[in-house]
């Protein structure tokens, strides 16, 4: 059979390096950098330890930790300042009378201006005791979408008197179709809606007084994106879920190796998609792809540790492809969630260990060493086929090379490079480098 006829192939012509001009915020420059959860272990040179604060966090003490982080690397990870934004009594639904219930609702004008409060009566102390803030996390995980609320909630939302202006963005009037979700799509923008308000009163409250005394801080909140109904990519269960805002200076949103309901989905042919590492990963850039093409909007992925417990990469090394292809295609930044166990019942195995701290250190010294200090910007931001068998992405390094991670399934032993015909042996791994100059267009293929 001619070769032609037996290899899948990624086309990557340099042509599409106009993104970086289109989207200025996708040229990069300098080190891939990680702070943690917890942790690091030791000998890790990537990656940063956050400091934790708490509602009853001595801002002194929490100033005196950051300055020991390296230069730039001065992470504080808030637990639980936010954590009740949308829970005033006094900003619950109102009924047609008038009335307070004690329904959560979207507009949280109490529970931002106590939140501001908060943030600037910590943030002031800190910053008076001389505390450094290079990034400003957050793990906020509430909201107002159809997954967060009971029935009950979305109909005292829409029964509010104050909803003409929400159910006209909307664009529906009937919040039944919230409640009722399988039968219509409308609960996509619902929870898009819902998702960008719920980001306007954390940047009210939060992080826009933040950056009032800190205007470098980069900032974000876990699962806060834009992703544009053109673009998006099916969620973990399947739904098309798009969104609409995102808090501080960055998007964030979590690469952990899990898919659920979406395995059984028909995304290409007559084949469910299935769970196997190489489709997860796969659906995962192509999630990153999606949030890359929809805004010029800085973005910082979260990561798991390895041992993640419901990750398809736990076993095998297609970990590390994760983190190559999210650098390249312009991941500078990274959150690493490496928890350790809090109860003596549950299984060490599950939880971060040293080894795994070093691995996923180890993957961004690679990088650094690959990236160099060259301006640089990803040039394949197009979709993965949903049936490729190869994955290819590009980054534009100068005006000389493009530096590529081109990944397979497991088992196959070379990639083929077109048109020089070029053989990358694999050493039985998973995936290999390979640069280009700028210009030349670059071709893969795996025989199967």
């Amino acid at each position: 059979m001619p070769v032609a006829a037996t290899l899948a192939l990624v086309l990557a012509l340099l042509g599409a390096s106009v993104r970086a001009e289109e989207l200025p915020w996708q040229t990069l420059r300098g080190p891939i950098r990680a702070v943690c959860w917890s942790g690091p272990a030791e000998g890790c040179v990537n990656v940063t330890g956050m400091v934790w604060v708490k509602k009853d966090t001595d801002p002194a003490e929490a100033a005196a930790a950051s300055r020991e982080k390296p230069e730039g690397l001065a992470a504080v990870f808030l637990w639980d300042m936010a954590r009740e934004v949308l829970a005033h009594p006094e900003d619950g639904c109102r009924t047609p009378e008038g009335e307070l219930t004690g329904f959560a609702s979207p507009w949280p004008e109490k529970g931002v201006a106590e939140l501001k409060r908060r943030a600037v009566e910590f943030f002031g102390a800190y910053k008076a005791a001389g505390g450094r803030l290079d990034f400003l996390v957050l793990d906020y995980e509430g909201g107002l979408s159809n997954w967060h609320l009971k029935p009950e909630n979305i109909r005292a939302i829409g029964a509010d008197p104050r909803s003409a202006v929400l159910k006209a963005e909307l664009g529906f009037d009937d919040v039944e179709k919230v409640v009722n979700w399988r039968q219509g799509l409308e609960y996509l923008t619902w929870n898009a809606v819902m998702g960008r308000l719920v980001c306007d009163a954390l940047n009210r409250g939060l992080f826009d007084p933040v950056r009032e005394l800190y205007p470098a801080v980069k900032a974000s909140n876990y699962g806060a994106v834009i992703v544009t109904k053109e673009k998006v990519v099916p969620d973990l269960n399947g739904h098309l879920q798009f969104s609409l805002g995102y808090c501080g200076t960055h998007g964030s949103q979590a690469f952990y190796g899990h898919i659920g309901q979406l395995a059984g989905k028909r995304l290409a042919g007559d084949r469910e998609y299935g769970r196997e590492p190489f489709a997860v990963l796969r659906w995962e850039l192509n999630g990153m792809r999606a949030v890359r093409r929809s805004s010029d909007v800085p973005f910082q992925p979260w990561v798991s540790h390895k041992n993640y417990e419901n990750s398809a990469y736990r076993t095998n090394d297609y970990y590390q492809e994760l983190m190559y292809h999210l650098a390249l295609a312009g991941a500078q930044d990274f959150l690493f969630w490496n928890p350790g166990r809090w109860r003596d019942d549950q299984d060490a195995s599950l939880f971060r260990t040293d080894e795994h701290d070093r691995l996923f250190d180890a993957c961004l010294t690679t990088l650094n060493g690959k990236l160099g200090d060259a301006v640089r910007s990803c040039v394949t931001l197009d979709p993965i086929p949903w049936d490729s068998g190869i994955i290819a992405t590009g980054m534009r390094l100068g005006d000389e090379k493009v530096l590529w991670r081109v990944t397979v399934p497991a088992g196959r032993k070379s990639v083929r490079v077109a048109p020089k015909g070029e053989m990358l042996d694999l050493q039985g791994g998973l995936g290999a480098w390979y640069e280009s100059p700028v210009g030349e267009a670059a071709e893969f293929g795996v025989e199967e």
